[in-house]
């Protein structure tokens, strides 16, 4: 990861900290839960761990 993908996600986590979770595409919403351990968000946006798939 280069050092400006690097300070673009850091600028997300901190978007999201500060309230703005709800702007952020899906993919900087799911690095922001981990980056700041917020399981809940998860929970919000529907991704529970199941995988329903079928075959």
């Amino acid at each position: 990861m280069s050092d400006i993908e690097l300070h673009h996600m850091l600028r997300s986590c901190r978007a999201a900290r500060e309230g703005e979770f709800g702007a952020l595409p899906t993919v900087e919403k799911l690095a922001a839960t981990v980056v700041l351990n917020r399981h809940d968000w998860l929970t919000q946006m529907n991704y529970t761990g199941r995988h329903d798939c079928q075959a």
